[in-house]
């Protein structure tokens, strides 16, 4: 009815059209036709377009709220402390200590990652792991799909063998299995020493790679 409120105790499990929500505790608030689940106790909360496994959940009004948050999305897997998003999942936001895992294999982490549509942005301190490459950055621009990543500001890519490649810009292409930095390009090697040029065009390991206007 309006206005009231049900909870349930112990382990729980509410279905909503295609919601269907599991936690120690939960409670259905209703205000009209409107209805808002609120749950905690390793909660988990899933529907076709995405999975969530949290401390807390708010789930109603096409809005999802969540602390101490694991989302799942295409492949994408994401932990962080806060998650805002509409209830599909195409506009979210994790904020605080976020990490986890692309749909490429790339890990990534950063204070916080944006879904919109098809696009993932993280920022304010970026790092992840490609295959044998650790990489920092300000800012990364990717398809869901982990198909092409752009990496901005400060950009870093460090190889296990000791090869470091420093640019303005770099973009990871997986169809290409490539690596293409720009805006002037220091790669500094074990064996070879330091050298410069205005762009770079590596394999995913940095071994084999073109450096174009060297200095």
């Amino acid at each position: 009815q309006p206005g009231t409120d049900a909870r349930l105790q112990q382990v729980v499990t509410l279905t909503r059209g295609d919601l269907t929500v599991r936690a120690g505790e939960a409670q259905l608030v209703r205000s009209g036709d409107a209805a808002q689940i609120i749950a905690s106790g390793d909660v988990r909360a899933s529907n076709p377009q995405g999975n969530v496994r949290a401390r807390q959940v708010n789930w109603g009004g096409g809005r999802v709220t969540a602390q101490n948050v694991t989302l799942e999305k295409d492949g994408n897997t994401l932990r962080g402390n806060r998650l805002e998003s509409d209830d599909k999942f195409q506009n979210a936001t994790l904020s605080g200590n976020v990490n986890g895992k692309m749909a490429n294999g790339q890990t990534v982490a950063a204070g916080i990652v944006h879904l919109r549509g098809e696009t993932l942005l993280a920022e304010n301190g970026v790092s992840g792991r490609r295959g044998n490459v650790r990489l920092t950055a300000a800012k990364l621009e990717a398809t869901r799909n982990g198909k092409n990543v752009v990496l901005t500001g400060g950009v870093t890519l460090r190889s296990d063998d000791g090869i470091v490649a420093r640019a303005p810009q770099a973009r990871y292409d997986r169809a290409a299995g490539k690596i293409y930095a720009s805006g002037g390009v220091t790669i500094s090697d074990p064996q070879r020493g330091e050298q410069r040029g205005r762009t770079l065009v590596a394999d995913l390991n940095l071994k084999e790679a073109v450096l174009t206007d060297v200095q």
